[in-house]
């Protein structure tokens, strides 16, 4: 076809629309158009053919479109293809989602060969018109595939000094910025975008990771709330209210949150992780594992483990805390790196509960586990100045309901740290930051 459009994907189950887009394709010389009858074979056609021009029927249902769409956009971020809407008419949620999920153009004419042809044609010649804005987001799509998101943020930075107002382009910065870490700049870019009539549903996502990020989980909520509010059926933003709602200690609906995401997007990962992290925090560490082992590595699975801990002691649930250290211990095999920072954030613990003994013991392990581990040196030897004659422990020994396997050298064993009945801060602790969106 003209324009260098070779593939396209319609995907309606209404035959007027199917019969009029193809009528029209074919008159323009495209051989390949797929007609995909269920939202898994439009995804299919999206991977198979990730340049194709996609119509898609806002009838088949809000959560379809955030289906297919929200694929879209996570799998080929950038420019990567011109997207249709069609619709029979127009309301905030049904602009706000076209606009969250970058479609191209929103049809809202009576379905006819003529009307849908004359906005196809005029869609495609749009969309290969040159363009600042359009060159860049290309570019930085193919950096980010690269990994190279510094080029990524000047190619962007450059342009929004010519578009100041852009949102997309202000969105795009800071999910650069927030890859390399500079999440108090996305913040500050993103600031105030909640505010914007009609409302960009993407800006207000990604602001909420920002307000996340800084702990706000309960304004995060609020935040992400809004924007479902018009499209609740976008699975990120219901990974990341779920993530909300475990750090506010809701872990029942925190579970239905990653639920709703997994039936929406069954492969999404950071939906298992969370709904595995759920399993955790519950207590059945079988059941976590068996989610988490498919979709994290050991690094993240410590990472999990030791932030589960932290929200069970933060809300005075002591001894599932250290139920949750000692199955990681067990469940993570034979890593002495690992094992030496979960023995040592365990001793962190224990330190700030005042309980040097056990934090003395914790710390030991540490460093016998990795002799280069020097913040477990450190500790230990201030540990050691303080150390009191230890009081006897009544604290039966905790057994836990996970399958034996060997997780440190030979002869090392697990400690009894018995009970923990104090608060605990863990500012100094290695909880992975679960909101990163390079993971997402």
């Amino acid at each position: 076809m003209a324009n260098g459009i070779a593939d396209v994907i319609v995907h309606s189950q209404r035959p007027a629309v199917v019969k009029a887009a193809s009528e029209h394709l074919k008159m323009k010389g495209v051989s390949n158009i797929l007609a995909p009858t269920s939202p898994e074979d439009c995804v299919d056609s999206l991977e198979r053919f990730p340049r194709a021009l996609l119509i898609i029927d806002w009838e088949l249902g809000q959560d379809v479109v955030a289906q297919v769409l929200g694929h879209n956009r996570r799998r080929f971020a950038g420019e990567n293809r011109p997207i249709m809407l069609v619709a029979s008419g127009v309301e905030d949620r049904i602009i706000a989602t076209a606009a969250e999920y970058n479609v191209t153009q929103i049809f809202t004419e009576a379905v006819t060969l003529k009307n849908l042809g004359a906005r196809l044609t005029n869609m495609i010649l749009t969309d290969n018109a040159p363009s600042d804005v359009k060159k860049t987001l290309s570019a930085v799509s193919e950096l980010r595939k690269e990994g190279n998101h510094k080029d990524a943020l000047v190619l962007l930075q450059k342009t929004l000094q010519k578009n100041p107002t852009h949102l997309r382009l202000k969105c795009e910065a800071a999910e650069t910025l927030m890859a390399l870490g500079e999440w108090d700049k996305a913040y500050t870019l993103l600031a105030g975008l909640d505010k914007s009539q009609p409302p960009y549903l993407r800006a207000i996502h990604l602001l909420g990771r920002c307000l996340m990020k800084q702990g706000k989980m309960g304004e995060a909520v609020r935040i992400l709330e809004s924007a479902s509010l018009f499209n609740g059926k976008d699975a990120e933003r219901l990974v990341d209210i779920g993530n909300c709602f475990l750090h506010l200690d809701r872990v029942d609906e925190a579970g239905a949150k990653f639920d709703q995401a997994l039936a929406l997007a069954p492969d999404l990962r950071t939906a298992k992780v969370g709904k595995g992290q759920v399993k955790l925090m519950d207590g059945y560490v079988n059941d976590a594992l068996a989610i988490l082992r498919e979709v994290a590595g050991d690094q993240e699975m410590a990472s999990l483990f030791n932030t589960s801990a932290i929200l069970n002691a933060r809300r005075g649930r002591h001894e599932a805390g250290q139920n949750l250290y000692q199955a990681g211990l067990k469940a993570l095999g034979r890593d002495d790196r690992l094992q030496a920072r979960l023995y040592f954030n365990m001793g962190v613990g224990f330190k700030r509960w005042g309980k040097n003994d056990k934090a003395q013991q914790c710390f030991e392990m540490a460093t016998k586990l990795d002799p280069q581990f020097v913040k477990a040196q450190s500790s230990l030897a201030e540990s050691k100045k303080k150390k009191k004659k230890p009081a006897k422990s009544s604290s039966p020994k905790l057994e836990l309901p996970v399958a034996k396997k060997p997780a440190v050298a030979a002869g090392s064993g697990l400690i009894d740290l018995g009970l923990i009945d104090a608060p605990f801060d863990d500012d100094d602790l290695m909880e992975e930051n679960l909101f990163d969106t390079t993971k997402l």
